[in-house]
């Protein structure tokens, strides 16, 4: 199948992690910045002569995507939203009319499927969940120096920004002030602009293996498998992770064997201190979490199932 992939690319993240999981299917691919292209995504449309345009949650996509639905009939289009909300009444105007103009519709918490396709009648919604990219995100050989560099007891996975106070009921925000207030020496890393520092790549991975423990947090807890990507990224590098208990999460991992989870910050700091003192035990989780990983949740698992979604339209 030729795929255009529409996505974000100059932050070297999602935008190349789906290309890549296209790739390994055996797509042939072309990308398109939807920031910074989108402007050409029509022409590159008469180029390329694709199957499928699959492109992220960027307004910029409106327009180009209702001139390709016009003049190239034949082009399946699919919009993938890779963010969460409590409600999918919170996303609205451009972006609602640009969900309701493609063919299909992925949101990624599938606690969001039953609202976006009452407020997208016009479009098939269904729920993907995000995943991990095996030619970034994966176990790297590790030197005396990188556990030196990288061996923190405890690493924070996301932005410490402060966009963060929420969502309820106390934000990673709250989080990382009670583990702090508690005497937990939290080492905050981040993977994007906003945070300590910008970990992606070697680093990442690094950060991963050599850490106890890789503290995560989704926000969206009572939201049907609202999971982080990162849940995905870091056991699949090889951490052992300590998340944010989600709703019906237990189709991704098996808690307590693969992942470990959390539903207050007082359990938080609790498992902290318990795992901190049980190294084997943690480092079971961890490599019983990464095979997990590597079996279920690359991207390109996740894209069998838009491959055969988009053959059924």
């Amino acid at each position: 199948m030729k795929v255009i992939v529409a996505f974000p690319f100059q932050d070297k993240q999602t935008g190349v992690y789906v290309k890549n999981g296209f790739e390994e299917l055996g797509c042939d691919v072309r990308p398109v910045d939807s920031k910074v292209d989108y402007n050409n995504l029509v022409s590159e449309t008469e180029d390329f002569k694709p199957d499928m345009i699959f492109c992220s949650r960027e307004t910029e996509m409106l327009e180009p995507i209702k001139i390709i639905r016009r003049d190239f009939p034949s082009v399946k289009t699919v919009c993938y939203n890779v963010d969460a909300r409590f409600s999918a009444m919170e996303w609205h105007g451009p972006l609602t009319e640009l969900f309701n103009t493609v063919h299909l519709y992925y949101c990624k918490p599938r606690g969001n499927v039953e609202e976006s396709q009452k407020i997208c009648p016009n479009t098939i919604v269904k729920y993907l969940t995000e995943g991990f990219d095996p030619r970034e995100h994966k176990k790297e050989i590790i030197t005396e120096s990188d556990i030196e560099k990288y061996g923190h007891d405890v690493v924070f996975a996301g932005s410490k920004s402060e966009i963060y106070k929420t969502p309820r009921p106390y934000g990673r925000i709250g989080l990382i002030e009670y583990l702090t207030n508690k005497g937990i020496d939290l080492n905050l890393i981040s993977f994007n602009i906003h945070g300590a520092d910008k970990f992606l790549g070697e680093d990442h991975n690094k950060i991963c293996q050599c850490s106890k423990i890789v503290l995560g947090h989704c926000g969206w807890s009572n939201i049907s498998l609202a999971n982080s990507a990162r849940d995905f990224r870091v056991t699949a590098a090889g951490g052992f992770l300590l998340t944010e208990y989600v709703q019906d999460m237990e189709e991704f991992f098996e808690i307590g064997k693969e992942i470990e989870t959390y539903r207050t910050p007082e359990e938080c700091v609790e498992k902290i201190n318990y795992y901190l003192e049980h190294d084997e035990e943690r480092k079971e989780i961890a490599e019983r979490g990464y095979s997990r990983a590597i079996r279920d949740h690359s991207f390109s698992k996740r894209f069998e199932k838009v491959l055969k979604d988009v053959s059924e339209l």
